[in-house]
């Protein structure tokens, strides 16, 4: 008896050893899904999300309009009402309550230059005639500006986003004459706005507007065939309309720049949002094409105004592809639904080149003070809320690498609130955390992946495995089942599509990884 009892309190310890070794099993388990990966939460560190004037303002009478109503914008007059864009200037509150829900601290958007300044000032004496005119529109701006305030959102303000009056435009715009119009208007805005903006931006995307309206002619005025011509300069012989419009741009940046800091002796961070994209050359003969990529998108322009922001904002979406010809849709890599190849590497591997660029080997500069870093666009179009999860999270984790290894980032901002038009491409792209049901009066409907994450780290500042593990999911069991989502590119990688058109899930692994082969060419 005694020795079965002694098996019985030995099968039974076992017993309960064994369910301890497995509830501490489970725990370490649990504790290492719930394990935080990333945190951002200890660091002076912001969230933040965005929109601008001429994506989201109705009633704005202005190049963009007249661009679509003569045919030149894809998904624009198969979309229910497309004039309305999202009704910001009539109804900011709907967007700005979307924005505050998301948890973050910082707005940013933008005043229309065109909508304050809609007639034709005396050019030959811009800086005194170009000021605001439509008092009005100046109100309603002060109360978006209060409403997003009062929601506890700091404001970043953009004075140029791809949208300049009409006057602007058909008098020349930026090549053909000083910068004196806009630095007028702007300086009207700076006064009237200071006290209660947080960071300015001067320009969003420069040498993204010069490319696509002088060189490719793809934005207004647009013209039918690219003009090559005009993305060359040679010293003493030629500078093309894409160099003389940069040089525009820098006068009025440089000129606000210093209004801001040395005649109102304001401290307000300035900078630019400026667009910078992974290049990969696809052979040995496009490398140069690459390298010109690079020379004239990532560099050109911050070389020239660096000594003069107190902050480097990037836009990064993803890489490019640069074939001999121009730019490609490469099979077996995955992209957003605008054509933007997917590479989360790409936003790490950008940092640690600018960051050697202009911190370490001080290129172009006179100042030695360290710039910080803000990320004032980051995001994806898709419309089935698959990828995006794992893009927010990748993204995020890239960029804490950067910051790891002693790189400043001071915020992440992420594009966009609502779906709405992405200029070129119409409503076909779909960037936001909400969508838009365009037919049932602009109604917003969360797209629950994604707005659930981006909040859950916006108000923690911390990713966990878990996020990062159930993120990858939805994109594994995608590729697994061999599943589509919509395009809104055609295969060349440049046509805008006004019904967008299926794709298969690439069957490649685009998350983050510090090792990653897939390298920009030297």
């Amino acid at each position: 008896m005694q020795i079965i009892h002694s098996k019985i309190c030995l099968s039974f310890l076992f017993l309960i050893s064994l369910l301890s070794f497995s509830t501490h099993a489970q725990i370490i388990n649990s504790d290492s899904k719930s394990a935080t990966i990333a945190d951002f939460s200890k660091q002076s560190f912001f969230f933040g999300i965005a929109t601008a004037p001429a994506h989201i303002e109705e009633g704005l009478d202005d190049s963009w309009l007249e661009f679509a109503k003569a045919g030149k914008v894809a998904a624009f007059y198969n979309q229910p009402i497309p004039e309305e864009r999202l009704r910001f200037f009539t109804d900011y509150k709907t967007e700005i309550d979307l924005a505050a829900s998301t948890g973050v601290q910082v707005f940013r958007m933008g005043v229309d230059w065109g909508r304050l300044v809609p007639n034709k000032p005396d050019l030959s004496s811009c800086g005194k005639s170009g000021g605001i005119q439509n008092l009005e529109a100046l109100k309603r701006y002060d109360e978006m500006v209060d409403y997003a305030l009062s929601k506890d959102m700091k404001i970043m303000m953009t004075l140029f986003h791809h949208s300049p009056p009409k006057w602007f435009i058909e008098a020349g715009g930026w090549p053909a004459h000083n910068s004196d119009c806009f630095v007028k208007f702007s300086k009207d805005v700076v006064d009237h706005f200071s006290s209660r903006v947080s960071y300015w931006i001067t320009f969003n995307e420069p040498a993204v507007y010069n490319m696509f309206v002088y060189v490719v002619g793809i934005w207004p005025p647009g013209f039918s065939s690219p003009k090559p011509a005009e993305a060359i300069s040679i010293p003493g012989i030629h500078k093309g309309d894409f160099y003389k419009a940069c040089d525009r741009m820098v006068e009025a940046h440089s000129a606000l720049f210093k209004y801001i800091h040395k005649d109102l002796g304001l401290k307000t961070p300035v900078g630019i949002a400026h667009n910078v994209a992974w290049h990969k050359a696809t052979s040995t003969l496009s490398e140069v094409g690459a390298m010109a990529s690079r020379n004239s998108m990532n560099y050109h322009f911050l070389d020239l105004i660096i000594d003069q922001v107190d902050y480097i904002g990037l836009n990064y979406y993803g890489a490019e592809y640069v074939t001999t010809t121009g730019l490609a849709i490469k099979d077996g890599v995955e992209y957003s639904d605008s054509g933007r190849a997917i590479d989360p590497y790409g936003l790490y591997g950008l940092l640690v080149k600018l960051n050697q660029r202009y911190n370490v080997n001080l290129t172009s500069r006179k100042t030695k003070n360290k710039l910080p870093f803000i990320i004032t666009e980051n995001g994806v179009s898709e419309s089935g809320d698959i990828i995006r999860p794992a893009y927010i999270v990748e993204h995020l984790l890239a960029l804490k690498e950067a910051m790891n290894e002693g790189i400043n980032v001071l915020g992440f901002i992420y594009w966009t609130v609502s779906d709405n038009w992405e200029w070129a491409d119409g409503y076909c792209p779909k960037f936001g955390l909400f969508s838009v049901d365009r037919a049932n009066n602009l109604a917003r409907i969360p797209r629950p992946h994604s707005f659930s994450l981006f909040k859950d780290i916006a108000t923690s500042g911390v990713i966990t495995q878990d996020q990062r593990d159930q993120s990858w999911d939805r994109v594994a069991v995608a590729q697994k089942t061999a599943a589509s989502r919509l395009m809104c590119r055609d295969a060349d990688g440049k046509t805008s599509l006004d019904v967008p058109v299926q794709r298969l899930f690439a069957k490649t692994d685009w998350r983050f990884n510090k090792k990653n082969t897939q390298k920009e060419n030297p």
